[in-house]
């Protein structure tokens, strides 16, 4: 079996079989919280030698069984007190705690299995062997956290071991709380309504919901980046930690705040999904704002690792940040953080991991949350809506087409309903044919002559924004972009499938490219698109300046241009096209 040794300051997954390489102490503290490793290393610093020896570790470290029997071998058989934090119950770690709870009635040691969450967890008490009230008494230490608290669950761990040996000194006092809720900003706390009195009426005002753990484990670098770039941005800023979502009393009370808030979007870097049953009617606390809810990923992975994942995101990352978020309906955006490997703490012999901020991944999520609020702020009769219809395979009797859907007819009811409601449309054709046939370029040449043009100025300026990889890739399999088929030297331009209806315009996307296969070239990622297709998207934003773009029926090919599956980078062909747009995708 192959064998991974941990490094000061490295990250393991705990896929593979990992040594931590830690030599035994008097009280070990197992959690998946890299922010209350950090404060608990913090407070052994502090408390030196008034507490005894202290080993810190991740569960995510011991998912393989083989690293629970090593970890047990070589750190745990002389510990004299274990505390374990499961997040997800007895399944989330079974043979660990099995093997532990064996460990420590063979050896008489000290164990405390509790919850990993901010609420309890009564099917973990089975495996400890301390009563539960001290069990609860060593969680709620950990729950409120902070520096005091901290250090008093480590003075109250040393408290066990000695009451357990007959010297019992005096208990520490009991757990400080923090408060389950509240604001956060430059350092300090404020309460929801002294916060709001510095806001600037006139402008967009977003909320930032965020794990109250990252506020105890003073790991809040990346909360405040993305506060200073959405209020770059020209957005008043309102970030909200949290105990957990799902505590109803901090349910409650962020559900009246957001109620009574003028809020103009909500950043969500808390994981899971928090919906009930009822919430299909009454929608989260979250939605209480009425307002557009953004997902943000603190990223489990190193930048590296996320570099180097086609993917973009680990499995883990896709469950927790991805996947189950969108039960609550929540718009993805960006991984805006990373794992970075800090210092290698000694006293603890544990590698203090830290989020550190993705520069790129913030500015994209502030420009993508300031359009969405933009969108909400201008008057429906001046706002510009592009609907892009996709066009596979290539040709001009398949545009629109969609498996069980009538694409044209069902663009036109929108066309309709956004007229009904105020957008300022014209010449909205009657029929979903003669839509077609205004779009259709191959056999009708007057049709194509109605189509819209980007000037190559204009697209130059455009190209130049591409990363320089981008360019040379485009430039190298397809040439100059006067060479493009769809370049019309006649309006010195591009000419594309797009027709003007007033505020909204509707397209045809461009295929892969000339001369290929278009079945097979529509879903093959390794292929860059041409000049016409980096013109058609520039069009829509920067020369039309759209403030949200349909995808209407079936899939297109944007999405399947090269880049990463999720957590896009800027050289991830559909980011660099697409930008931070609002998208709506029917079917």
């Amino acid at each position: 079996m192959h064998l991974l040794t941990a490094q000061a300051g490295g990250i393991e997954d705990g896929a593979q079989p990992v040594d931590l390489q830690q030599t035994p102490g008097d009280i070990v503290v197992l959690t998946s919280a890299d922010t209350e490793i950090a404060g608990l290393a913090g407070a052994k610093t502090r408390l030196g030698d008034d507490v005894p020896s202290v080993r810190l570790a991740s569960l995510l470290q011991l998912t393989n069984n083989f690293s629970v029997d090593l970890y047990i071998e070589k750190t745990l058989h002389a510990a004299r007190l274990i505390v374990v934090r499961v997040l997800g119950g007895p399944g989330y770690w079974p043979y660990g705690l099995d093997e532990l709870r064996r460990l420590a009635r063979r050896e008489r040691i000290a164990l405390a299995v509790v919850s990993g969450a901010a609420y309890p967890d009564a099917t973990l008490q089975e495996y400890s062997t301390l009563a539960a009230e001290t069990c609860d008494r060593l969680w709620s230490y950990l729950v409120e956290g902070g520096a005091e608290n901290y250090e008093h669950f480590l003075r109250d761990a040393a408290h066990v071991i000695t009451s357990r040996d007959g010297d019992c000194d005096d208990a520490p006092p009991p757990p400080k709380p923090l408060g389950k809720c509240g604001v956060y900003r430059n350092g300090t706390t404020h309460r929801f309504e002294a916060a709001r009195a510095r806001h600037d009426p006139s402008a967009p005002t977003v909320a930032i919901t965020f794990y109250r753990a990252l506020l105890q484990g003073g790991d809040t670098a990346v909360i405040d980046a993305l506060a200073d770039q959405l209020e770059a941005e020209g957005m008043n800023v309102l970030p909200v930690f949290a105990s957990s979502l799902k505590d109803p009393a901090v349910a409650g009370e962020i559900r009246r705040e957001f109620g009574d808030a003028a809020i103009d979007a909500v950043v969500n870097v808390t994981a899971f999904s928090i919906s009930k049953p009822a919430d299909v009617w009454e929608g989260t606390p979250l939605d209480a704002a009425g307002a557009p809810v953004f997902q943000a990923v603190l990223a489990g992975s190193t930048q590296a690792a996320w570099e180097e994942n086609p993917r973009g995101l680990s499995a883990r990352d896709i469950a927790m940040n991805v996947a189950l978020p969108e039960i609550d309906g929540r718009v993805l955006t960006r991984a805006i953080s990373f794992k970075a490997q800090a210092t290698y703490d000694d006293a603890t012999q544990t590698s203090l991991v830290r989020h550190a901020p993705d520069a790129g991944g913030i500015a994209f999520t502030a420009q993508l949350v300031a359009r969405w609020a933009r969108l909400r702020r201008t008057p429906v009769e001046s706002r510009r809506v592009a609907i892009v219809l996709s066009n596979y395979p290539s040709s001009d009797g398949q545009i629109a087409n969609g498996v069980g859907l009538d694409t044209p007819a069902g663009t036109l009811c929108v066309l309709r309903a956004m007229s009904e409601e105020g957008y300022a449309l014209r010449d909205v054709p009657d029929q979903g044919t003669r839509l077609i046939q205004r779009l259709q370029g191959e056999e009708n040449s007057s049709a194509r002559a109605s189509w819209l043009v980007l000037p190559r100025n204009a697209y130059d300026a455009a190209f130049a924004e591409l990363p320089d990889a981008l360019r040379r890739e485009i430039c190298d399999r397809w040439g100059a972009p006067g060479a493009d088929p769809m370049f019309d030297a006649t309006c010195d331009g591009f000419r594309l499938p797009i027709i003007q209806l007033g505020a909204a315009v509707v397209g045809v996307q461009p295929g892969r490219g000339a001369g290929l296969d278009a079945k097979d070239a529509h879903h093959d990622q390794t292929i860059v698109p041409p000049h016409n297709y980096v013109a058609f998207y520039a069009y829509l934003r920067h020369t039309f300046d759209a403030h949200a773009v349909i995808h209407m029926g079936k899939h297109g090919n944007l999405e399947w241009m090269p880049g990463k599956a999720l957590a896009l980078s800027p050289r991830c062909y559909p980011q660099a096209l697409f930008g931070p747009l609002p998208h709506v995708y029917p079917f």
